[in-house]
């Protein structure tokens, strides 16, 4: 039980320390192969042989931060994966090509989400109720909105309850404010670690 709190609690300082780093630290971007990210990414959640894993075949090159990329797409396929029925769970990674950004969607076949409950579950330390005994901080989706937000995307959530859960998201091929002056680097003094919600 020690060792799941202290787990718990170094997730939580680590989730809140890359919540109040985006938009405020100057970023290296390159052009991340989708496809070695969601492999990275299924090997770590290492989903059960019964759950059938799609992704795009060929996958795309997407501009941006690798780390970012990796958090929003972990995020979102750990939240599917570990609420899918076992036996006949599925998961999807989607995307197809707009003028000048990639839409993303992951689908999975799980409980999906009441529809009372979705407004919240991009903010901090949101969760469901039924995911309430679970070990997640409840920053997971709230990191993922602020990545795509910082980028001058969008996101949004499709779902209802026994229908599986979308999660579709725009990343533009540029950051907004590129040419701006940079972001600062790092907490200032005086900054406060918790953002006002």
């Amino acid at each position: 039980m020690l060792q799941d709190r202290v787990r718990f609690l170094n997730d939580f300082v680590e989730g809140m320390l890359a919540y109040t780093r985006i938009g405020r630290e100057r970023v290296i971007e390159t052009d991340v192969p989708l496809a070695t990210v969601l492999q990275g990414i299924r090997e770590v959640l290492s989903p059960p042989p019964t759950v059938k894993w799609i992704v795009p075949d060929p996958a795309p090159v997407v501009r941006g931060t690798p780390e970012y990329l990796y958090q929003v797409f972990q995020n979102l396929l750990d939240n599917a994966v570990r609420h899918l029925p076992q036996q006949t769970g599925r998961v999807e990674v989607g995307c197809r090509r707009l003028e000048s950004a990639w839409e993303f969607w992951v689908t999975d076949n799980g409980p999906g989400i009441p529809r009372r409950y979705q407004d919240k579950l991009f903010q901090v330390f949101q969760k469901l109720p039924a995911a309430a005994g679970t070990q997640g901080t409840g920053l997971g989706l709230a990191l993922v909105k602020r990545i795509i937000d910082s980028r001058g995307g969008t996101i949004r959530l499709e779902s209802d309850s026994g229908r599986g859960t979308t999660v579709r998201f725009v990343w533009p091929d540029q950051p907004v404010g590129v040419g701006d002056s940079p972001p600062k680097a790092s907490l200032a003094p005086g900054d406060s670690l918790f953002p006002q919600l």
